[in-house]
Order: C-alpha cells, then sequence, then structure tokens
C-alpha cells in the first residue's frame, strides 16, 4: 500500500458520497473510493480483495486496481465507468419503471447463472448464512428473543451456491456505452439465489421511507412498486420457486437490515415485518 502525498482532495473533482467513502475523480479511465475517516484498514482491504477475486470471472464489473492512502485515509482506485446509473432513465422516464425492472432481473438471472461456487475463493467470499449471523449479533434494534427466531428461521432455508451481490439496485447498475456494469460488490456472498432477490426486492419495496416529503414520497412510492411488478414477473417466470422461501427470505432480510444505516421510517417498517412474523409463530403453537 502507498501513501499518495500528490493526491489533493480540495484539488480533485468529488463525483459522488455515500454513507462509507467519497468517490473522486483519479487519473485517466481511473476512480478513487476513498473510505471516510474511522473506515479500518482491515474492512478496505477485504473490499478489495472480494473485487479482485469476483473480477477473474465477472466481465461486466469495474477492474479493480490498489489500495492507497491517502491523509490517514484509505482508498481504493476502480477503472472509471463513463455513465450513468439506472436511476437516470427511472427518475427521465418513470413511465417505464416496469420495463427497467425486467432489465434489472434479466442482468441479476445472468449473475445467479455463472457456476461460481467452485472457482471463487469463499475464504474472501463469504457464506450468506455467515454474514446474516453477524448482522443479528450486532443489531441493537433486536432483542435476544427476537434474534433466536431469525436463527431458527434461517436453519430452514437452503444454503445455495451462487454468487450473491446483495445491494443489487438501480444506483448499482450503470450503463455505459451499451454495456451494463454492475458496481459496488462489497456485500457479495455465496448463498441462495432467493436470498439476492429477496434483498433486491426488499431495497426497492421499502425506497419511499427515506423521503421526508409526502409529495416526493408518494412519487417514488409508485414508480418503485412498478419496477418491483416488472422485476419480480420477468425473474420468477422462468425458475422453479417457492413463494414461501422466498417471503421467509424477505422476515430475515427484514431482521439483518436492521443493523445498517437507514431511516427510522423504514426501521420501523422492518422492526413491523420481524414482530409481526414472531406473533403468527406464536400463534400457531
Amino acid at each position: 500500500m502507498q501513501e499518495r502525498l500528490n493526491f489533493s482532495m480540495e484539488k480533485s473533482t468529488k463525483i459522488a458520497e455515500g454513507n462509507t467513502a467519497e468517490i473522486y475523480e483519479y487519473e485517466s479511465g481511473k476512480i478513487l473510493k476513498l473510505f471516510k475517516d474511522g473506515y479500518g484498514k482491515s474492512a478496505v482491504e477485504k473490499e478489495w480483495k472480494k473485487a479482485c477475486e469476483i473480477q477473474k470471472f465477472l466481465k461486466n464489473i469495474p477492474n479493480v486496481y490498489e489500495i492507497i492512502q491517502v491523509q490517514k485515509r484509505y482508498g481504493i482506485i476502480y477503472e472509471k465507468i463513463d455513465g450513468c446509473t439506472l436511476l437516470k432513465p427511472l427518475a427521465g422516464k418513470p413511465w417505464k419503471a416496469r420495463e427497467i425492472g425486467k432489465q434489472m432481473a434479466q442482468i441479476h438471472k445472468q449473475i445467479h447463472q455463472q457456476n461460481l461456487d467452485k472457482h471463487l475463493n469463499q475464504a474472501i467470499i463469504n457464506k450468506v448464512e455467515d454474514k446474516l449471523k453477524n448482522d443479528f449479533l450486532h443489531s441493537t434494534k433486536l432483542t435476544e428473543k427476537e434474534k433466536n427466531e431469525m436463527m431458527k428461521l434461517l436453519v430452514e432455508l437452503p444454503a445455495g451456491n451462487c454468487l450473491c451481490h446483495m445491494d443489487f439496485h438501480p444506483g448499482n447498475i450503470m450503463i455505459a456505452n451499451q454495456e451494463i456494469k454492475v458496481i459496488d460488490w462489497n456485500d457479495a456472498v455465496m448463498g441462495d439465489p432467493l436470498c439476492d432477490v429477496a434483498r433486491t426486492m426488499l431495497l426497492i419495496k421499502n425506497s419511499a421511507q427515506n423521503e421526508s416529503q409526502i409529495g416526493k414520497k408518494l412519487f417514488v412510492y409508485f414508480f418503485c412498486r412498478q419496477l418491483l411488478i416488472g422485476y419480480r414477473k420477468e425473474y420468477l417466470k422462468t425458475k422453479n420457486y417457492s413463494a414461501s422461501e422466498l417471503k421467509k427470505w424477505e422476515i430475515i432480510l427484514s431482521a439483518a437490515r436492521l443493523s445498517e444505516g437507514i431511516s427510522e421510517n423504514e426501521k420501523t417498517v422492518l422492526k413491523r415485518t420481524v414482530i409481526n412474523y414472531i406473533k403468527s409463530q406464536k400463534a400457531k403453537r
């Protein structure tokens, strides 16, 4: 790892900013994902190793280069994708939300159809059940009883051996020169593809919870509903799947997402999903 003294945040163009990192223009054809203060070296190395491993087998992802240090902060240099995310056509032509949802499903299926379980280093790409158990363990929003119920439910579901993105939404799908690039593989795991589908559906379904203005909230809710219909119909039309398993994954992922940095409105909705499930189980006993 090299410390780049010649890189200046003040003189560089910031492209975007998320919860954990800022994205800057870097050298020609590259960007720098610079993690915020407090984001540890080990976590950055984990993301870098994961990206390096996945790019060996998938072509529709950005190339990853090296880890650097800038003013006591760590960053990863990625290939710059000159294009836009699917959020742009969604915002510009929301009436095409179902069509875009269908396109998302086709891309997602292509990822899941890759037989990578015997090729990917599973010391780097962890199992989904391990990730979810860790989420439950560190959640401050779940009681011990709720954590135990989620653990029991997780055991009922198939482990699976597909590469799952686990953050597959329009903001992580880019269009560049009529090619699709899927970005942000930090949460990728090996597991049941239906788990990945349920995660995408959950992210789309609750997108409106992050809007405070009622008018915008209703607008986002409407086009996300259309997006969800298009995605679900396309993904599941040619696959044998269990509606019961899909619902169970949604409950588990609702519980796991409570450990993430999301709005209080969304936490309330997700927590209600968990509580309602536990009540329904209690009624059956």
